[in-house]
C-alpha cells in the first residue's frame, strides 16, 4: 500500500507526484525528499533539514557536556554510591550520544560544530521542540510493558469500526506505539505525523520487527544502579502492510483535503502554540464527509494567550462551531508516564472526545513558522523593533564581557560604566 494519493504538497495543496527519490509539487515545482525510506514534506524542506541537523548536533553535544560534568564531579563524591551515580550516569549519557548518531544517520551531519555555536545560534522551527522532546514517550512506548498503551487504546477503541476499511491519521504520532496499535485492529491504512525525526526514524525501525537500544534516564531512579538504563525498544511484532510515518509539520499537514475517515490527537490539541479552534477546522478539512475526530489525553491548556486556555466545556463548544457533532466523551484516570525505575509517576484524568464532521468550515490561513525573510535568503533582513533592541543588550553584553580581564572586580566594572556613563552609579 502506497500512500501517494494521500500527500499534498505543505505549501500550496496540490496533490504530490511521487518520484525516484521522493516527492515533487508540480504548482510550486518544490522537491521533497525522502529521509531514509519516509517522506519530508515540510513547506521549506531544506531550511527544515537544516534546522533539525542543529538540533541532532546540538543533543550530542549537550549529551557529551553533561557527561564531562558527571565525571567531573566523581572527585569529590562523599561516597561509594554517589560515585558509582555519577559514573553510571555519564556513561549512560555518552552511550545515549552513540545512539543518536546511528539512529539519525540519514540526516547525513558530517562536521560537528561547538555546544556554544548552537547557544548563540538556537534554532526555531518548530517552536520549542528540542530533538529529545518528550522522549521518555518512547520508552513508555516500547520496552515499559502494556498497561498505559492498552489503557489509551481501551478509550479509544469503543470509537473506532474495526470492520470497516479506512484511512486514519494520527496527528502528533510521537513514538507512534498508538498509530501501531490502532493499525492492528482495523483495516486500511494508517499514518502517523510529527515533525520529529527521531520518532519517525525509530518508529519505522521498530515496525519492520528490529530492535534499538536507548537509554533510559528516570526522574527520581530507585537506586543508583536505575539512574541510566540502556533498554531495549521493540514492538510486540512486524506490523502489517499500510502503516506509515510521514515527517511533516502538524500546523501545515501535508495531506489532501477531505481523504481521511479517522483524524485521532493523542495528548496534542492542548500542547500546541495555535488556538484550539483553528487546528479543529484544519481537521474538518482533511476529513471525508462524516468522518471521525477522536482527541485523547489530558484538557490542560497552557497557551500564552489566556483566550485560548480552554477548559473542557469550551472545548466541546469550539468543537461544535468548528463543523463537528459530538459523538461520546469518556474519562478515565490512568498512569502517565510510569516508569518502573522512578519513584515518581503520575495519574492523570485523561478524556477522550469522539465527534464527527457534521459540515464543512472554512480552512484557517496557513500557519507560519518563519517570515518570508528567513524562508527565502535573498529577501532584505527587516530591522525590526525586536533586532534593535538586540542589538543594543547584545553590544552591551559584549562590552561587559571585554571587561572581565581576570585583574577588575564588580566594583571597578561598575565604576567604568559608570565612567563611560553608560549607566547611573547606583544602578552600576
Amino acid at each position: 500500500m502506497t500512500v501517494s494519493g494521500l500527500l499534498a504538497c505543505p505549501t500550496c495543496d496540490t496533490q504530490l507526484g511521487r518520484v525516484d527519490d521522493g516527492y515533487h509539487c508540480k504548482t510550486c515545482r518544490i522537491d521533497y525528499p525522502r529521509l531514509a525510506d519516509l517522506p519530508w514534506l515540510f513547506s521549506e524542506p531544506g531550511s527544515a533539514l537544516a534546522d533539525w541537523r542543529n538540533r541532532w548536533q546540538y543533543a550530542i553535544s549537550d549529551l557529551l557536556s553533561r557527561a564531562e560534568a558527571q565525571r567531573s564531579a566523581i572527585v569529590d563524591a562523599p561516597i561509594a554510591e554517589t560515585t558509582e551515580r555519577l559514573t553510571l550516569t555519564a556513561e549512560g549519557l555518552e552511550t545515549q550520544a552513540e545512539h543518536l548518531r546511528s539512529i539519525l544517520a540519514p540526516l547525513d551531519v558530517v562536521q560537528p560544530v561547538a555546544k556554544e555555536t548552537y547557544l548563540a545560534l538556537r534554532s526555531r522551527l518548530p517552536t520549542a521542540m528540542g530533538l529529545l522532546s518528550y522522549s521518555t514517550n518512547l520508552h513508555r512506548d516500547w520496552c515499559w510493558g502494556d498497561e498505559e498503551n492498552r489503557l489509551a487504546l481501551e478509550q479509544i477503541r469503543p470509537f473506532i469500526d474495526p470492520d470497516r476499511d479506512q484511512t486514519i491519521v494520527v496527528l502528533g504520532a510521537g513514538g507512534a506505539r498508538l498509530a501501531y496499535d490502532l493499525h492492528a485492529i482495523t483495516t486500511g491504512k494508517t499514518l502517523a505525523l510529527d515533525a520529529n525525526p527521531l520518532y519517525g526514524l525509530l518508529a519505522h525501525r521498530l515496525w519492520q520487527g528490529d530492535e534499538q537500544k536507548f537509554v533510559e534516564f528516570p526522574l527520581a531512579p530507585k537506586t543508583s544502579a536505575d539512574c541510566a538504563i540502556e533498554q531495549v525498544l521493540r514492538a510486540p511484532g512486524p506490523a502489517r502492510e499500510g502503516l506509515h510515518y510521514i515527517l511533516g509539520d502538524v500546523l501545515r499537514p501535508p495531506l489532501m483535503a477531505g481523504s481521511f475517515d479517522v483524524i485521532v490527537t493523542p495528548w496534542l490539541l492542548d500542547v500546541l502554540p495555535t488556538p484550539a479552534g483553528t487546528l479543529l477546522r484544519l481537521i474538518n478539512h482533511l476529513l471525508t464527509d462524516n468522518g471521525i475526530w477522536i482527541n485523547h489525553g489530558s484538557v490542560a491548556f497552557a497557551n500564552r494567550n489566556p483566550l485560548h486556555n480552554l477548559t473542557f466545556t469550551e472545548l466541546l463548544k469550539t468543537a461544535q462551531a468548528s463543523g463537528f457533532e459530538v459523538d461520546g466523551t469518556s474519562e478515565r484516570r490512568m498512569p502517565y508516564l510510569a516508569s518502573p525505575h522512578s519513584r515518581f509517576a503520575r495519574q492523570e484524568l485523561t478524556t477522550t472526545i469522539c465527534c464527527h464532521k457534521s459540515a464543512n468550515v472554512a480552512r484557517p490561513d496557513r500557519h507560519q513558522h518563519l517570515p518570508e525573510w528567513i524562508v527565502h535568503p535573498k529577501k532584505p533582513v527587516p530591522v525590526t523593533p525586536e533586532f534593535r533592541t538586540q542589538l543594543t543588550t547584545t553590544r552591551i553584553n559584549a562590552h561587559i564581557m571585554g571587561l572581565i580581564d581576570g585583574a577588575r572586580s564588580i566594583r571597578q566594572i561598575a565604576e567604568v560604566l559608570q565612567t563611560q556613563r553608560l549607566m547611573p552609579a547606583k544602578d552600576a
